[in-house]
């Protein structure tokens, strides 16, 4: 059995009885509760002798440097073109204006970080995402000019899974980055229905979910896709559209069919407000602008879910 303490706990502080397998739970981590879970149905958690529940920690697989040439190989093995895709990328980004330097950009991806073992076995219905890990969510949010409205995205912090304590720094400087998410404009069945805290206690086996940067670069994907196909904008790119044009298009219902979580709500377990309820974002359609909303980190909910990471 793990320490209890690897995910930051205190001795004693994971409480159960018995040894029902099928016995459930509540699990208290610091300050936060976490929902009822039954042990059938987890991995996370398994019942000792005598009656106290320990968690099993999973090493990370730590992110390796790989070089593009290198990588290209290796995915076009599993029918992945590494280098139309970085075309397509490094075009979508001056399009919307995103980048200044274009070939500097392209540049970044001379390296690509990766969990390779996580590529050897890529899900079906996932699509590869590269970016740059470099921005905040608000600096990303703005680099794309996404339209928000709701909570402002500052007072949002980034937490270590384990601990619950702030990531140190806050800093965003990290290089160029392929990973797979998958391929839904809204969130499915099998990843909603847990609560934020079950998320982080996921994460802390090991799993990775969209961060926030991340997610707005997909939802200007999914815009961009849009103004083409639908000839948005007067044959403007939207980094030459003025805020009255861009909102124009926003408000234009067709772009409903390309957006992200119009019907569903992507969270981000890992990050908290300052009374530690978590981000998530969704489309609104009254508003026509991506609402930043904070949320009970304990309840479950349908429409609730989180993104896979792969990579």
């Amino acid at each position: 059995m793990a320490d209890v303490r690897s995910f930051g706990l205190e001795e004693g502080s994971v409480q159960g009885s018995g040894s029902d397998p099928g016995l459930g739970v509540r699990l208290r981590v610091g300050e936060h509760l976490i929902d009822e879970m039954t042990f059938a149905h987890s991995h996370l958690v398994a019942v000792a002798s005598d009656g106290f529940a320990y968690l099993s920690v999973i090493k990370e697989e730590p992110l390796t440097t790989m070089p593009f040439a290198e990588l290209k190989y290796f995915l076009a093995l599993k029918g992945v073109d590494l280098q139309e895709q970085l075309d397509s990328h490094v075009d979508f980004m001056a399009r919307m204006g995103a980048v200044v330097d274009v070939n500097a950009y392209r540049a970044k991806f001379q390296t690509i970080c990766v969990r390779r073992s996580e590529l050897e076995n890529i899900p079906q219905g996932y699509k590869p995402m590269l970016f740059v890990d470099n921005m905040t969510p608000d600096e990303s949010a703005k680099a794309f000019g996404v339209p928000l409205f709701g909570q402002k995205l500052s007072i949002f912090t980034k937490i270590y899974p384990r601990t619950f304590k702030p990531f140190l720094g806050q800093s965003f400087s990290r290089p160029a980055r392929l990973t797979f998410i998958p391929n839904a404009a809204n969130l499915t069945s099998d990843l909603t229905d847990r609560s934020a805290d079950f998320r982080l206690m996921e994460m802390n086996q090991g799993k990775h979910f969209m961060e926030p940067a991340q997610w707005f670069q997909m939802f200007a994907e999914c815009l961009d896709k849009a103004i083409r196909e639908l000839d948005l904008g007067d044959g403007k790119e939207w980094k030459d559209m003025d805020e009255k044009e861009r909102q124009a298009i926003m408000n234009d219902k067709r772009v409903d069919l390309y957006l992200p979580d119009v019907k569903t709500l992507t969270q981000f377990p890992d990050y908290r407000d300052q009374y530690g309820f978590v981000l998530r974002f969704h489309w609104s359609d009254y508003y026509r602008k991506v609402g930043v909303y904070n949320y009970s980190t304990i309840l479950a909910c349908r429409e609730f879910g989180v993104r896979p990471s792969i990579g």
